[in-house]
C-alpha cells in the first residue's frame, strides 16, 4: 500500500516483492515495515551504490565440508563507513540464487547454507548492485 507521501506499508508476517536491478526480490518481513520507495540503479563501472553502499564482506563459517553439512554465511554491509542496517542481501553459489536475507542493526545478513553435492563452489552475496568478495568452498 502506498500512502500519499510515496511510502510502502505493509504489516508482516507477509512477503513484500520489489524489482531492484532487474532482479525480483521477495522478503518476508516480521514487523511492519513504513519506507519510501526508491529506485537505486548502479552504472556498471560504479563501486558504491546510490544508497551510500560501499562495501560488501563475506565470510563463511568453513570452507571444506562434508556434502549435505550446514554452514553460516554472514554478509557485512558497510554505508559510508558504517554499518548498514536493513538492507537487502543475496547469496549466491556458483552464479546461482541460494537465498536472501536483511541485515541487522550491526549490518550484518546471516543465512545457513547447505550444498548438497560434492565440488567446489565460489560463494559471493550481493546488496543492492554492490558484489562482495568470492569465497571458494570446497564439498567433498
Amino acid at each position: 500500500m502506498l500512502d500519499d507521501n510515496s511510502t510502502l506499508h505493509k504489516i508482516a508476517p507477509y512477503a513484500i516483492g520489489f524489482v531492484l536491478g532487474g532482479i525480483t526480490t521477495y522478503i518476508i518481513l516480521p514487523y511492519i515495515l513504513a519506507h519510501p520507495i526508491a529506485s537505486p540503479q548502479l552504472s556498471p563501472a560504479s563501486t558504491t551504490s546510490t544508497n551510500g553502499i560501499s562495501e560488501v564482506n563475506l565470510k563463511v563459517s568453513d570452507v571444506y565440508v562434508q556434502a549435505g553439512t550446514v554452514v553460516t554465511l554472514t554478509a557485512t554491509v558497510i554505508n559510508n563507513g558504517k554499518p548498514a542496517a536493513y538492507q537487502p542481501v543475496e547469496f549466491y553459489s556458483n552464479g546461482v540464487l541460494g537465498g536472501t536475507a536483511m541485515t541487522s542493526s550491526t549490518g550484518e545478513a546471516v543465512m545457513e547454507y547447505s550444498i548438497p553435492t560434492a565440488g567446489t563452489y565460489s560463494i559471493y552475496a550481493d546488496s543492492m548492485g554492490l558484489k562482495s568478495n568470492t569465497v571458494q568452498v570446497v564439498v567433498s
